[in-house]
């Protein structure tokens, strides 16, 4: 994924950014100037989503993790 990461910031000229894309990123970035984000490193996120994933059954009323 790192890899996959850089590899894209080194060429993201030639990656298109569509007009609705660019308004989400930049409320995204009026909300962190405003101190209205809430940040969580990568680990502490995964566990929360798989927490989320493991208390709460797909529509099926099966427990899925793909």
């Amino acid at each position: 994924m790192e890899a996959l990461w850089t590899d894209l910031c080194q060429h993201e000229e030639i990656l298109p950014v569509h007009d609705w894309q660019k308004e989400i990123l930049d409320e995204r970035e009026r909300m962190v100037e405003r101190g209205e984000s809430k940040f969580s490193d990568w680990e502490d996120a995964k566990k929360q989503y798989l927490d989320k994933l493991i208390e709460e059954p797909t529509r099926s009323g099966t427990h899925e993790i793909i």
